[in-house]
């Protein structure tokens, strides 16, 4: 049986004859005679990437199995297998050789570089008077974090006013919020002066 397919010398469908079928087929028209090849697409394969995350003051290599054909960029999510529980990351580098890049194709990275952000370690800063008391909190790190809410640290219940974010910027008007992956600090005050 004979394969119909476009010609583009007779500008339409017709009959074709099978030549060579190796590397890619090798088909003549049987109306106008004109030989014409397919090429074959290369099946997809996969890459393993070496991924380091960093959850707080600890990282952990992992490896993660995707399709070279793929691309990462910072900022993408991913979910990886730390220790036995599947974490989701965030991109924060990618490393192609001794470089560093925004965003590559995945045959050409060779480590991710991550950071978790299911849950994340909030800093918070309390300030009572001269003194300011630290503290980390685990925290979902899809919750969002509003200026002028109210949180509790330790037994303190505590008003924010101010949020330090991940690429600098400090967010200090009421209502104003961010998600906790993206907060570096929250700075808030005792409602409590005890």
């Amino acid at each position: 049986m004979s394969p119909y397919l476009w010609c583009t010398t007779c500008g339409s469908v017709q009959e074709h004859e099978t030549l060579h079928a190796q590397q890619g087929t090798l088909q003549r028209c049987l109306l106008c005679g004109v030989p014409r090849r397919e090429e074959r697409a290369a099946a997809p394969t996969t890459c393993r990437l070496k991924v380091i995350v960093s959850a707080g003051e600890s990282s952990h290599l992992c490896s993660l199995e995707v399709s070279d054909l793929e691309s990462l960029k910072c900022g993408d999510h991913l979910k990886v297998i730390v220790g036995d529980e599947e974490t989701e990351v965030e991109v924060t580098g990618i490393e192609c050789g001794q470089q560093r890049f925004l965003s590559s194709r995945c045959e050409d990275i060779s480590t991710v570089w991550s950071r978790v952000v299911g849950i994340v370690a909030l800093k918070v800063a309390v300030h009572s008077g001269w003194k300011t008391h630290a503290e980390t909190i685990p925290t979902p790190g899809a919750r969002t974090i509003t200026v002028g809410s109210f949180l509790t640290v330790q037994t303190r219940r505590c008003r924010i006013h101010a949020l330090k974010l991940r690429d600098g910027a400090l967010l200090k008007r009421e209502g104003q919020w961010a998600a906790a992956a993206n907060i570096k600090r929250v700075y808030c005050r005792p409602v409590d002066r005890t």
